[in-house]
């Protein structure tokens, strides 16, 4: 019983809002270099995580898989579509460009969020804070190709982590190609 008391109060702590953005303060001066891998058998997917400064202490270094990082979920075929502040965002591969499916995983904690259903036929995505609202954002990107004169037409939608609906933003005509992510943000 004195073990759920304290269980309970790091919970509470660590589910502070004040706590989250000071851990995350910290965080960014040590940074970490995250690998997503799949171990068989079965596929699991799983994370590799370690501090950079131990690579350029040991360029060679090993290092050993770590079951409680492990994604239970081996149904699904997973592709990272970004990380920022520790979480992850995935897109299920097995599901056609028609029917593909989005989660949030927190492997620190092992929580996935429930799964979104993304836009039909967007093929690009990406995944980062808007430090304006302090929301999570996902952004899916498509380019409509009209043959006859010779033009792309991008498309662009938004999903605020914690809302259920996309919502379209008006997108330059640039190819695909130009977006690039860097620091968690789309550079045009």
């Amino acid at each position: 019983m004195q073990f759920r008391c304290l269980i309970k109060s790091f919970y509470t702590l660590i589910s502070d809002p004040y706590f989250v953005k000071m851990h995350l303060k910290k965080s960014e001066q040590n940074p970490h270099l995250t690998v997503f891998s799949y171990r068989c058998p079965g596929y699991e997917p799983y994370l590799l995580t370690f501090p950079i400064y131990r690579l350029h202490e040991n360029p060679s270094i090993t290092i050993h898989y770590d079951p409680y990082y492990r994604l239970n979920d081996s149904d699904r075929s997973w592709r990272v579509v970004g990380s920022c502040n520790g979480l992850l965002c995935l897109l299920d591969r097995n599901t056609s460009p028609a029917r593909q499916w989005l989660c949030l995983w927190n492997p620190a904690t092992r929580t996935k969020s429930e799964f979104v259903l993304a836009p039909r036929n967007y093929s690009k995505f990406f995944f980062g804070y808007d430090y304006l609202t302090e929301t999570y954002k996902v952004i899916a990107f498509r380019m409509e190709l009209d043959k006859d004169i010779g033009t792309a037409t991008g498309m662009v939608k938004v999903l605020s982590i914690g809302n259920s609906s996309w919502r379209d933003i008006q997108c330059l005509l640039l190819p695909l190609y130009w977006f690039q992510p860097c620091n968690n943000s789309i550079h045009v």
